[in-house]
């Protein structure tokens, strides 16, 4: 089966007028281009700029329900844009982490889903609400989901869970958590003969060192793409030689001023046969106001 992928991320979508003329120009590059009858728009976090619900509302209405009309199958993950930082708790931050073995993930013999309790999205709760409306899905917990598309298994990473609000001087860099139980799960869950395709929003060199290692090692074993955001630099492909042949493919941002590299998205081209894939590029041109 072929599939084209369209890769966005890091949107940081506010209503404001440059944030709609983009959205425009992204809707109107997309129709033009041969992409198939078989698309994925992938969204790999930062789709919005606060986590607000009116960001997602106006997001939903403006970019993603035309996709939608124009038959794109959608899967999202969360950035750490995407959450409300004035709902986070760096205390709790902080416990999670320093809990080398994870044990929030369990109570008795069950997996707890999710480490917020009661309040289970915490302040995640607004992108939460518009992962739901892109169902079904095969598994979907707080850290993340299996998505069914023909040939094609999505699983969806929360890298942002950890994100909250920090001081002008710190970052999320290095205090951020993946579980590769939950990834080691889902990978095994996944039918023996797809096209396996893996979204997260941060780079794996984000991660905590407890879980880096281990992350990395079940996503390149486990998967043929692995798509992610977050570095706004011109660093665009970086692939990752194993017997699997996986890539690692990052994709620009859609709209970042202070990016290093170019605005845009990417294209990926697939055979879920083979399992070849090609990747181009389109950029966004400030001076011309087009891509």
């Amino acid at each position: 089966m072929e599939c084209s992928i369209v890769h966005l991320s890091d949107l940081h979508f506010k209503n404001d007028t440059e944030n709609r003329f983009r959205i425009e120009m992204l809707r109107e590059d997309l129709a033009k281009l041969p992409l198939g009858s078989n698309v994925i728009t992938a969204f790999t976090g930062d789709l919005v700029q606060s986590g607000e619900q009116e960001q997602y509302d106006v997001l939903f209405d403006l970019l993603l329900a035309p996709l939608i009309e124009a038959d794109h199958h959608i899967a999202v993950v969360p950035g750490n844009h995407d959450i409300q930082l004035k709902l986070t708790d760096k205390v709790a931050a902080s416990v999670f982490l320093k809990d080398r073995a994870s044990s929030y993930l369990f109570s008795g013999s069950s997996l707890v889903p999710s480490p917020y309790g009661d309040n289970s999205e915490g302040p995640l709760a607004n992108y939460k609400a518009l992962e739901e409306l892109f169902i079904p899905y095969t598994d979907r917990s707080f850290y993340g989901y299996i998505k069914q598309i023909g040939e094609i298994s999505i699983v969806g990473l929360n890298s942002a869970w950890l994100s909250h609000k920090r001081d002008a001087n710190d970052s999320d860099r290095g205090k951020l958590r993946v579980e590769p139980h939950i990834l080691a799960k889902y990978a095994e869950k996944l039918p023996q003969d797809s096209f396996r395709v893996l979204l997260l929003h941060h780079p794996f060199d984000w991660l905590d060192e407890v879980t880096r290692d281990a992350v990395t090692a079940i996503a390149t074993k486990n998967f043929d793409l692995v798509l992610y955001g977050h570095v706004h630099t011109a660093n665009l492909v970086e692939l990752v030689r194993n017997k699997n042949g996986a890539a690692l493919i990052q994709s620009p941002p859609l709209r970042a001023d202070w990016s290093k590299g170019t605005n845009g998205y990417a294209i990926i081209r697939c055979n879920t046969t083979s399992k070849a894939s090609e990747i181009s590029y389109r950029s966004y041109s400030k001076s011309q106001r087009l891509f």
